[in-house]
């Protein structure tokens, strides 16, 4: 653009100067109006740190936990901030307040503001209203209920492990009832207790009945120690016997100790499930800075932002309005100077013809 052509577009704007100014003059005149007579506001602020979250996931095994950083903090910040400024929180605050009748669920979303506090981890929230005592009651309201909801929202998982291991601790706990029935009915049938114990039992008889036989030799008393190998062929018979039923013996004993293991680990499993669900819903690792307090004075209705963006707006219009105004003046002027050239060669021609 060359200097020519930036003196006649400064000519125009100054010879339009009016009508910006009049323009200008005009929006910034209507801003000040409307804000000086609407209904005061008042503003009820507070503040809230996010802390490492716990993580939702139940493990069945043992191991290495991974590490936290700052990224899921900030993460975990976002997603309470979304929380809060959604339209069902925003309607269950108005629901459990009972103040359908001064304000609606979406006005509530509308006049709610989350901002990052400069140079810290804190985060603001801030909520417009009509009435002092109403702003801070629905910030209040709105940080239990967005708590409640967020909990509900991240334990979802910690809350489906729950049910999926109580299931299966309900499974276990059925197969271990059978397999002890299983073990019990087995002993009453084989008159056993323990069959370590029985076959211990049994051993001692024999070394017992041995030294006795023994002893009748010696004494020369045949006719008894012949009744004592009787009584000992007997016993190692019933010895053989309970020693063949080890193997039987021992898979349902193997079967009732994997189902003990399995269901006692469900269990210490379960009791972590519901202690980790527990801990989610709590969500203490957001924390508010205090309550919302009930503010002192409305806010200034002079908002300089709108201002500011009224007197820019009406300023661009008002040179672009300057501009369209001097293109039809001058279209008019060319129109008007075409006409008078028309006319003159019209009446040139017709004296020709008359002299002719």
């Amino acid at each position: 653009m060359s200097i020519e052509e930036l003196l006649i577009y400064g000519r125009i704007i100054k010879k339009r100067l009016w009508v910006i100014g009049l323009l200008c003059g005009t929006t910034l005149g209507t801003i000040l109006v409307i804000l000086l007579t609407a209904a005061p506001v008042y503003q009820s602020s507070i503040k809230f740190q996010v802390t490492t979250p716990p993580s939702a996931e139940i493990t069945l095994y043992e191991g290495f936990g991974s590490g936290k950083s700052r990224e899921e903090i900030a993460y975990t910040r976002g997603n309470f901030s979304n929380v809060l400024t959604s339209s069902a929180v925003a309607w269950d605050v108005v629901r459990e307040l009972g103040v359908r009748d001064r304000i609606t669920g979406d006005e509530l979303r509308d006049n709610t503001l989350i901002e990052d506090v400069k140079d810290s981890d804190l985060t603001q929230v801030t909520v417009t209203a009509k009435d002092p005592q109403l702003a801070a009651d629905l910030l209040n309201k709105l940080f239990e209920v967005g708590l409640r909801a967020y909990g509900q929202m991240l334990a979802r998982s910690a809350t489906t492990s729950r049910k999926f291991i109580s299931s299966q601790l309900e499974t276990t706990g059925l197969e271990l009832k059978q397999a002890k029935e299983a073990l019990t009915i087995f002993r009453i049938e084989n008159k056993v207790g323990t069959l370590n114990g029985a076959i211990n039992m049994q051993q001692d008889l024999l070394s017992s009945l041995r030294l006795r036989r023994d002893d009748a030799w010696a004494k020369g008393d045949m006719e008894m120690a012949a009744q004592y190998d009787k009584l000992i062929a007997e016993r190692e018979i019933e010895l053989q016997n309970t020693i063949h039923l080890s193997a039987e013996y021992e898979a349902l004993q193997t079967a009732v100790d994997q189902a003990q293991e399995t269901y006692n680990l469900l269990l210490a499993k379960r009791t972590e499930a519901t202690l980790k669900e527990n801990e989610i819903l709590h969500v203490g690792f957001i924390q508010a800075l205090g309550e919302a307090p009930v503010p002192q004075r409305p806010v200034s209705p002079l908002n300089l932002a709108i201002i500011a963006l009224g007197g820019v707006v009406s300023l661009t219009v008002g040179v672009m309005l300057a501009f369209v105004l001097e293109y039809v003046e001058t279209y008019q002027a060319s129109a008007t100077d075409k006409d008078e050239n028309l006319t003159k060669q019209v009446a040139m021609v017709g004296g020709k013809r008359v002299n002719a």
